[in-house]
């Protein structure tokens, strides 16, 4: 917040929008997500997307669970849910408000942190930059004695992994580089110039 205004930026994150359980967690660490048989899971994504599509207008989902082993058959299932929507759109507005991208974090950018996982981040900010369109934050200026919205975010990403931890949190770092200077820059702040301004050149100063 500044003397002029105001700005926020909002991502979603969640669990994966279908009925699905882990029956093992209170017998082992490292339990096997499983899709509950017989329920809407079209309908309940459905009226997920379609209440986040009427809010900010377009939906980027980033799915970051693993495309293989245990983890496998609920990425799989949740890809081919979501596809419908990708295809046709929410329902809640124009046919094209709703991306969906795979991400397995695990196999780009491994377990921990190595030479190898720095280049399955780069990997992860290009994925992310192709999602990233310019209206990504809200900007409300004073105008009298009110507030005006000038700029509204028409875009929010929603971003899972299977508990919402460790793999969501570098997503949520990581998606703010290109629009924070942009939010600056739109409010007057550093004088910053932010023209040409990629994901992969602000990494650095996220990872260090």
């Amino acid at each position: 917040m500044s003397d002029t205004g105001t700005s926020s930026y909002v991502v979603v994150r969640g669990s994966i929008p279908l009925f699905w359980q882990e029956g093992e967690a209170l017998v082992t660490l490292k339990p096997t997500p499983t899709l509950i048989k017989d329920k809407p899971h079209h309908e309940a994504m459905g009226k997920h997307l379609g209440e986040l599509a009427a809010r900010y207008k377009r939906v980027s989902m980033l799915s970051l669970i693993d495309t293989s082993g245990v983890e496998g058959p609920i990425s799989q299932s949740f890809k081919a849910t979501a596809q419908p929507f990708v295809e046709r759109g929410s329902g809640a507005g124009k046919d094209s408000d709703v991306a969906f991208t795979e991400f397995d974090f695990h196999k780009v950018c491994g377990k921990t942190a190595s030479p190898a996982a720095a280049v399955g981040v780069a990997m992860l900010l290009d994925a992310m930059e192709g999602m990233t369109p310019e209206n990504l934050f809200l900007r409300l200026r004073k105008r009298g004695g009110g507030w005006e919205k000038s700029v509204e975010q028409g875009t929010v990403f929603r971003v899972n992994c299977i508990d919402c931890l460790d793999r969501t949190n570098v997503v949520q770092v990581l998606s703010k580089p290109r629009q924070f200077p942009l939010r600056l820059r739109a409010m007057g702040g550093c004088g910053l110039d932010v023209r040409g301004v990629r994901l992969r050149e602000m990494r650095l100063l996220l990872l260090f």
